[in-house]
C-alpha cells in the first residue's frame, strides 16, 4: 500500500504494518466520506496491512457534517436525504465490520457524526483535552446514522443522557462512559498509540483478530439461538487455521 493524498484525508503506512488514514479537513461531507470509504477499502484489501490507524488535525477530530452539505439536506426530497444517510452509514459500517483492527486517535473535539466516528471503532485513544459532543437535538436534527452503534459501546441509557443534556464530555468522562479505552496527554498521543497497536499486533493472531471482529458484527441482532449456532461454527473454522494448529502442536516427544 503506497502512501496516498487525497482531497481530505491523508493515507500512509508506519511501521509497515499500520495504516494511518489522517483527517485533514475537520468536516465530513460527501468528498470526504467517499474518501475515506477508499482508503478503508484500501487497506482492507491489503495483505501486509494489520491495523489502521483514524486520526486528524487541528481542534477537531470530526465537528459533523460539513453545513454546506446540511444546508442542501435541508432543501432536498426524500430520496436524496435517503441516499445521503446511506452513504454515510456505510462507511460506519465498513469501519465497524472490517476484519482488521481499527484504532482511533482522538486529538481534539468530536462532534455528531464524529462521536461516530469514534464510536464505529474498535479501540478508542484521546488525550487528555479530547472532547465528545452530541448537540444535535438543539439543532433541529438527531445523529440517527450514530446511534446504533453509539448505543452498542455505551448503552441506551448513556446514549439517552448524552442526547438530552447534548453537553460537552471531556476525555475521562468518556472513558469512564466506555466511549474511550485510554487517555494521555496531548504530546504522548502518536506515541502512546502505536504502542497500544503495537502490543495488540504482536500478543494476537491475525485470523483470530478477524474472525472475533467477524462474529461480533455478524452476531449484533441475531437471535441468542442463531448467535450460539454461528459462534459454533466460527469455532470450528477457527480450529482449522493454520496459526490455531501451530500454537496447539504437541511438542516432540511429548
Amino acid at each position: 500500500m503506497i502512501e496516498m493524498k487525497y482531497a481530505t484525508i491523508y493515507v500512509s503506512v508506519i511501521e509497515e504494518k499500520i495504516c494511518r488514514i489522517v483527517q485533514q479537513k475537520p468536516m465530513l461531507g460527501s468528498g470526504s466520506v467517499n474518501e475515506l470509504m477508499h482508503a478503508f477499502s484500501s487497506a482492507i484489501k491489503d495483505p501486509d496491512i494489520r491495523a489502521i490507524l483514524l486520526a486528524a488535525e487541528g481542534e477537531y477530530f470530526c465537528a459533523g457534517m460539513d453545513p454546506v452539505f446540511l444546508r442542501a439536506a435541508a432543501e432536498a426530497d426524500f430520496e436524496k436525504n435517503l441516499e445521503e444517510s446511506r452513504q454515510i452509514i456505510q462507511l460506519f459500517g465498513l469501519i465497524n465490520s472490517m476484519r482488521k483492527p481499527v484504532f482511533a486517535a482522538v486529538q481534539g473535539k468530536a462532534v455528531s457524526e464524529g462521536v461516530g466516528l469514534a464510536a464505529v471503532c474498535d479501540y478508542v485513544i484521546a488525550s487528555d483535552d479530547a472532547s465528545f459532543q452530541l448537540p444535535d437535538l438543539s439543532q433541529g436534527a438527531m445523529p440517527a446514522l450514530v446511534l446504533p452503534y453509539l448505543v452498542q459501546r455505551i448503552g441506551v441509557g448513556t446514549c439517552r443522557r448524552m442526547l438530552l443534556e447534548g453537553s460537552v464530555i471531556e476525555a475521562g468522562e468518556a472513558m469512564k462512559m466506555g466511549l474511550i479505552e485510554k487517555v494521555c496527554r496531548p504530546k504522548e498521543l502518536h506515541t502512546r498509540t502505536l504502542e497500544v497497536i503495537s502490543d495488540i499486533l504482536l500478543k494476537n493472531r491475525a485470523n483470530a483478530l478477524g474472525f472475533m471482529k467477524e462474529y461480533l458484527s455478524k452476531s449484533e441482532g441475531m437471535s441468542n439461538a442463531d448467535a450460539i449456532d454461528y459462534a459454533v461454527h466460527v469455532n470450528a473454522v477457527v480450529q482449522m487455521t493454520d496459526d490455531f494448529k501451530k500454537s496447539n502442536q504437541t511438542a516432540e516427544g511429548e
